[in-house]
């Protein structure tokens, strides 16, 4: 009944097929001591020193292996590198897998992946594409980021972190795009002209580590051209440390990794923070030398105030004990009530005469007291003023301050724009505003204003 049901002699399990397949395999002498030529990928070596890497060409690809003892006499090797492999062919039996048991490694020459590299490398640098003087200038401050990247990837995840770590103030907008394979280059590319489109103030491009065949596509004509004909200026941080890919050469700035390129906006960030905190200080100093100036003022009115009162007074007293000498000496006693009737009438009115004089002056001490504090406030008034508008200049310097009150900034061939001459009629020029850019075209040019 069951080989009625199956139409088979013999059901295998996967066990018994497995085994029977790996037989199989040994006993195929033309698959011993077998050559194949490929480019490696995906190079791995173990703890233990042994080896495990694929041989990839345009239509197939080969698992491999190779035991410690076989890989300490195969030459440096790396991802792309063209090699012939020698070996045997056998089965990965857990897996039903067949691979190459590598026995001798030898190089052919660089993989076709550097080979291209190298070609297009040549050819940009012969159009100019890598020259300093065609490079775009970053700006000093910039608050906005139009970041080309894989969304969720390894490269944004780090790029993002580091940057709202270190300068949250940077607003970014994330433009989704496949960032591994050279199928995805044209992706990459449309990805960065959609970026320009954006309004931001930098493009940043970033895809975290990988192999050089995985990371190629950032070396393809597509991406490479499309760095070259942005508008803005674009920072790139692919790979790990040591990988330099021809994006690196075209961008305006190259950074080792996605997390080192949010650095470039956190120091921009210092940097501004250190010029407030300098100006803060000397506001600061000037404030407390006005009020250290007011204080000696106020204490040298006070003490010229008290000194003048005091010699009046000792003045009037000397002259008091002149006069009670002189009565002493020349007072008969006959005229003795006289004397001191007189001598009552003159402390009286030496009285009065001392409070006449003395009352004005102290009166005027303290009228001038109270006003003293006001005064003082109304100067410190006057430099926090001056410390509010020198805040609103600085403010007023800020390009999204400025783009917000209606100016534009107009540019013409990615360069800004001051005066009317250079351009001509018919020349497109892009103008940014505080929200969004305009793109026009020139119908007539006034080199002289009006």
């Amino acid at each position: 009944m069951q080989q009625e049901l199956t139409g088979v002699q013999h059901i295998f399990t996967v066990s018994e097929f497995a085994s029977r397949l790996e037989r199989w395999f040994e006993a195929q002498y033309r698959l011993r001591n077998i050559s194949i030529s490929g480019e490696i990928s995906g190079w791995r070596v173990l703890e233990n020193g042994s080896a495990y890497f694929k041989l990839k060409d345009a239509g197939a690809l080969l698992e491999c292996f190779a035991f410690a003892s076989r890989v300490r006499a195969f030459p440096k090797v790396e991802d792309g590198s063209a090699v012939v492999a020698t070996g045997s062919v056998s089965t990965y039996k857990q897996r039903s897998q067949y691979q190459l048991l590598v026995q001798d490694l030898r190089h052919t020459g660089l993989g076709e992946l550097y080979i291209e590299q190298e070609r297009l490398k040549a050819q940009f640098a012969r159009e100019g594409l890598f020259e300093l003087d065609r490079k775009r200038r970053l700006p000093r401050y910039a608050f906005s980021v139009a970041l080309v990247s894989k969304r969720g990837g390894q490269g944004q995840i780090d790029f993002c972190s580091e940057l709202q770590q270190n300068a949250p103030h940077v607003d970014v907008t994330i433009i989704d795009a496949p960032v591994q394979g050279v199928g995805s280059g044209p992706e990459i590319a449309e990805a960065l002209d959609r970026a320009n489109k954006t309004g931001a103030d930098v493009i940043v491009l970033v895809r975290g580590g990988g192999s050089f065949e995985d990371l190629f596509v950032f070396s393809t004509e597509p991406v490479v051209r499309a760095i070259a004909r942005s508008k803005t200026p674009v920072i790139t941080g692919v790979g790990h440390k040591a990988d330099t890919f021809l994006c690196d050469l075209v961008s305006d700035y190259a950074a080792p990794t996605p997390g080192l390129a949010a650095i470039y906006f956190s120091e921009a960030r210092n940097t501004a923070l250190q010029v407030l905190a300098v100006h803060r200080r000397q506001m600061m100093n000037q404030l407390n030398r006005a009020m250290l100036k007011l204080e000696q003022r106020r204490d040298s009115v006070s003490a010229r105030l008290v000194a003048r009162i005091s010699g009046y007074a000792s003045v009037r007293h000397q002259r008091l004990r002149a006069l009670e000498k002189s009565l002493e000496v020349h007072s008969p006693v006959e005229h003795l009530t006289h004397r001191r009737e007189r001598l009552a009438v003159a402390k009286s009115r030496l009285r009065h005469i001392r409070e006449r004089l003395v009352t004005p002056y102290r009166a005027r001490l303290e009228h001038l007291r109270p006003r003293l504090p006001a005064a003082m406030q109304t100067y410190a008034t006057g430099l926090a003023r001056a410390l509010l508008f020198a805040r609103t200049r600085l403010g007023g310097k800020n390009p999204e301050t400025i783009l917000s009150a209606g100016y534009a900034i107009v540019r013409a061939r990615g360069r800004v724009l001051t005066r009317a001459e250079g351009v001509n009629p018919s020349d497109e020029i892009e103008a940014q505003l505080a929200r969004g850019s305009l793109t026009a075209r020139v119908e007539r040019v006034n080199r002289y204003g009006g």
